[in-house]
């Protein structure tokens, strides 16, 4: 009798810890099927979260930039614990940022090597990706209020009888001469309007006025250059990172793919 209960004493703490595992198992599969780790995240995280990503860009989010911003915190705190289950937490003293850089960095290892023929072949596929955009050289006179400058009937004479636009106008900010300045930049030194005029005008003829976001402007468009696409080995060093970066979001995206299904997401609705 004494023997089998010394026996029983001490198998105890044994019996105990498997009961309260097998306890603990259910509890858990009832709530959070398959083993996964529960996220609950409020709702004031998630607004403090979209009011931020609003103030960055200056502006109210979209519903899909919402989603997206929403998308890209679960997936940041998904880094976060995975970071602290691999001990990163422990080397060092930074917090978030830096354990979400160590383990993207974690993430990205393994890419393959990718020889010079299969780069080309990359550059091939996507080459309109580093096409250079038409440039224009103009000249123009300018005039910043329209209610205060000469009559287009004037101007045109002017131009039309001597083609000398020296004397006439005001001074222009960037000059009275414009070289080789791609769309995108004519379009954010006069505006997108200007710029689709301009770029839609006939060689060495005086037109006008046109308008732009500082006044009214009669041009003369002194040379084109259409849009290029440069040889691959001008861009080889671009199309290479270009490359690295797409693998290394593919490589990133899959891993966290896994990562996720160890995780139970709960969201305010």
């Amino acid at each position: 009798m004494g023997s089998r209960f010394f026996k029983f004493v001490r198998a105890w703490p044994l019996t105990t810890y498997v009961v309260s595992a097998a306890g603990l198992f259910f509890l858990t599969s009832a709530f959070f099927p398959y083993g996964r780790e529960p996220i609950v995240i409020d709702a004031r995280t998630i607004a403090g979260e979209l009011e931020l990503r609003a103030d960055e860009r200056g502006r109210d989010l979209s519903a899909d930039e919402r989603a997206e911003a929403i998308r890209r915190f679960v997936d940041e705190e998904i880094l976060i614990r995975e970071a602290r289950r691999r001990g990163l937490h422990l080397t060092t003293s930074r917090v978030r940022e830096r354990l979400l850089r160590r383990m993207r960095a974690a993430l990205s290892l393994g890419i393959p090597q990718l020889s010079r023929a299969q780069l080309r072949a990359y550059y091939n596929t996507n080459a309109s990706r580093y096409q250079v955009d038409e440039a224009i050289s103009f000249e123009h006179v300018f005039y910043s209020d329209s209610a205060t400058a000469p009559t287009a009937a004037q101007v045109r004479s002017l131009l039309d009888g001597t083609g000398d636009p020296r004397g006439m106008g005001e001074r222009y900010w960037l000059g009275n001469v414009v070289a080789q300045v791609p769309r995108d930049r004519l379009a954010a030194a006069f505006g997108p309007t200007f710029a689709r005029d301009v770029l839609n005008l006939a060689m060495n003829t005086w037109s006008g006025p046109l308008t732009s976001n500082s006044g009214v402007h009669y041009v003369r468009v002194l040379e084109r250059a259409e849009p290029t696409i440069p040889d691959f080995e001008l861009v080889e060093a671009a199309v290479r990172l270009d490359w690295m970066t797409e693998k290394r979001n593919e490589l990133m995206g899959r891993r966290l793919d896994r990562m996720r299904a160890r995780y139970v997401v709960t969201l305010p609705l």
